[in-house]
């Protein structure tokens, strides 16, 4: 009887143990802020995080690290922490520039004086900065009268002649009523059958393919732009076979002497 009570102590006490062992909190916490475990970031943009840890025991070493695309992990930040019970550590963290779309992995591990061991992960969906469009510069288009190259091929950036080139090749020409007048016009159309916004507002040094269609697209198209002065911005979509392709056109010059022989307007192209 006695031997039975001693068993039946132990299977209690065992229990009892047990219990106590599962309502145990968790010895080591941790939390990231934010709390989502993707998140969309454009290169050059700055991500502010807040990761937070705590241990009874006291805790050892934070160490944050970086992945790319599955490769190799590089660490940020390993510090130690001596010991203390609570920790906040706020980053501001700068995506890194890259020309294409990438996968961001970014880890948070801590470790407590008694070798417990947690790691939070984030992963940032990074959008590539779009690249600027190329410029050519130094493209001219003469008077009619003048008897120069009055009229511009946009895609190969080279000058024709309005009397020897088909109209698909002339996407801007000079345009006067009078083609032995020796006072430059200061019009443009195109025989290619392209449209013109003008947009003098348009950020031209950044310009992109994205935000050169998105400012031709909400602007006023018109067959024809008259009256051109220096530093004005033209924009333009071709006529041709193909509805994706468009330039911005930045007046340089707009030259008008005595004569015919030397009027011309001059311009440089993005696209």
């Amino acid at each position: 009887m006695k031997k039975a009570r001693i068993i039946i102590v132990c299977l209690l006490s065992v229990i009892f143990f047990q219990s106590c062992k599962k309502d145990d909190p968790d010895p080591l916490i941790t939390s990231v802020t934010p709390s989502v475990l993707t998140l969309n970031g454009n290169v050059g943009e700055v991500k502010t995080f807040y990761f937070n840890a705590s241990s009874k025991d006291g805790l050892n070493r934070l160490v944050i690290s970086y992945q790319e695309d599955g490769g190799l992990s590089k660490i940020i930040v390993d510090s130690l922490l001596h010991g203390v019970k609570n920790a906040t550590y706020r980053m501001e963290y700068l995506i890194p520039d890259k020309q294409k779309d990438y996968t961001h992995l970014l880890m948070f591990r801590i470790i407590d004086n008694e070798g417990r061991d947690k790691t939070e992960a984030r992963k940032l969906l990074v959008k590539a900065k779009a690249p600027l469009l190329t410029e050519s510069s130094g493209a001219i288009i003469y008077s009619k009268a003048s008897g120069n190259a009055d009229a511009y091929d946009l895609v190969a950036m080279a000058a024709k002649f309005s009397g020897l080139s088909p109209d698909s090749l002339r996407d801007i020409q000079t345009f006067s009523l009078n083609d032995t007048s020796s006072v430059l016009s200061k019009s443009i159309i195109s025989p290619a059958g392209g449209q013109f916004v003008l947009f003098n507002g348009f950020d031209y040094v950044n310009a992109t393919a994205v935000s050169l269609q998105e400012a031709y697209r909400a602007g006023q198209k018109v067959d024809k732009i008259s009256n051109l002065e220096q530093g004005q911005i033209i924009l333009t979509r071709l006529g041709r076979e193909s509805d994706s392709f468009y330039a911005a056109i930045k007046i340089t010059d707009v030259i008008d002497l005595p004569g015919a022989k030397d009027d011309k307007i001059m311009f440089n192209v993005k696209r």
